[in-house]
């Protein structure tokens, strides 16, 4: 009897060319903005720089030019590590988290502070502690630097930003527990009403910048980066949720049966993978009733360098390759699971010792239809979507959109093993 993966017909790879903006010059942009928030730093001033665990696209361009800005008013940069627990909740962790994002403080003669020491500030009108990093306060002025986007979990006209990254991201680990837990009993609205402001006002925030990311022509990037007052924060960055929700990547289509994913991991996403992509924001597993996309089995192959064995995101999955779990370290994942309230994103999905036994175990998980027609779609992972490979089935849906292109058909090519290349849409669309 046939293996069903031998049965699996060629798949076809297909480009997506959803409308594009110009792609911006990060450093040049981010200096730009960082200056017109440095009006009150003076010569010799201690100016803060807030940097998450996001891969974010032109990250070290962003940081660099934030700095440049700093230098040109003759201020000292201080570079703070913004993360939360990312890192395993320790200083040489979160510094560990930039050097694999290529942010390099030592390399570029800059002040680092990753204390991971937290000051409480008092109480907010919620009646819960104001945790912040020390370092936040051990400086005359502070400005963010995040991505604004759509969050895995949190809903509402502020998710994922500048806001975030003052509330939770300078919480560090006591803070970002806590507003996790009181996000979960009282809506992230709340949260973000109550607490921004008062952050803002007990914290020498002079802003933030804020960068957005999208399709350009020469493919992923950074479409706008914006200078954003600390007093403007509640009101600025919905608007740019909008812009960043209308810029996000999608799946060709709203129906899978079977994803396969090469790789997740926190420079993706929060979550590893992005819950908003696979139709799982609020549900881990199964039909979540609030999205339009449907995508039934999940199988993740590996874990992506940057993430650091943190694992955030495998039990999201139904399934996963072996060699995922043997990068994960059990108590880097832990502890963010734990700090974000999200146990069920650090579980273990089944495991299989090869591509090939993952995709046996696959494609039955898409009930009835045989491998002949199953609905399959294969991504890098869940911010490259631009490229990807399709079954016939799902490709027979894209014939005549203007925005997919067909560029071929791709055999897997197992080893003897019945391993496939580690990533295998980048070996089929080299950059």
């Amino acid at each position: 009897m046939a293996r069903l993966s031998d049965r699996l017909p060629d798949l076809v790879a297909i480009r997506q060319h959803p409308p594009t903006s110009p792609a911006v010059e990060v450093g040049a942009a981010a200096a730009g903005a960082t200056r017109s928030l440095l009006g009150a730093a003076a010569p010799g001033d201690r100016v803060g720089i807030g940097v998450g665990s996001r891969g974010i696209t032109g990250l070290v361009e962003l940081v660099q030019g934030a700095v440049r800005a700093v230098r040109e008013v003759g201020a000292v940069p201080v570079l703070i590590p913004a993360m939360g627990s990312h890192g395993g909740a320790t200083a040489d962790g979160q510094l560990g988290v930039l050097a694999s994002l290529g942010v390099d403080p030592g390399a570029w003669g800059i002040e680092v502070d990753a204390r991971m020491d937290t000051v409480d500030l008092g109480r907010s009108s919620l009646n819960v502690p104001l945790w912040t990093a020390k370092a936040a306060l051990d400086v005359d002025h502070l400005v963010l630097l995040n991505r604004v986007k759509a969050h895995t979990h949190f809903d509402g006209p502020i998710q994922s930003g500048l806001v975030k990254m003052l509330i939770i991201g300078l919480g560090k680990q006591p803070g970002a527990e806590l507003h996790h837990r009181t996000a979960t009993s009282l809506g992230w609205p709340a949260v973000t009403r109550a607490v921004a402001p008062e952050l803002a006002s007990r914290l020498p925030l002079l802003g933030g910048v804020a960068l957005i990311e999208g399709p350009t022509e020469a493919g992923h990037g950074v479409v706008h980066v914006e200078a954003v007052r600390a007093a403007d924060l509640l009101e600025v960055e919905p608007k740019l949720l909008e812009r960043a929700d209308a810029e996000m990547g999608r799946l060709p289509v709203d129906r899978i049966e079977t994803l396969v994913i090469d790789r997740i991991g926190k420079n993706i996403s929060g979550t590893g993978l992005d819950n908003n992509i696979v139709g799982r924001k609020t549900v881990a597993h199964g039909l979540d009733v609030n999205s339009a996309i449907r995508v039934d089995a999940i199988a993740v192959r590996g874990l992506t360098d940057a993430t650091g064995g943190n694992a955030l995101g495998l039990g999201l999955a139904d399934l996963c390759h072996a060699r995922a779990l043997a990068r994960r370290d059990p108590d880097m994942t832990r502890i963010n699971a734990l700090t974000a309230l999200d146990p069920v994103a650090a579980m273990v999905p089944a495991v299989l010792a090869s591509d090939r036994e993952l995709l046996e175990a696959l494609l039955p998980l898409a009930g009835l239809p045989e491998p002949e027609s199953v609905r399959l779609a294969w991504i890098a992972d869940t911010l490259h979507l631009d490229r990807l490979l399709v079954s016939p089935s799902i490709a027979t849906d894209l014939e005549g959109r203007d925005d997919i292109e067909i560029v071929g058909t791709v055999g897997l090519p197992f080893t003897a093993d019945g391993e496939l290349p580690l990533d295998l849409v980048d070996t089929i669309f080299p950059v």
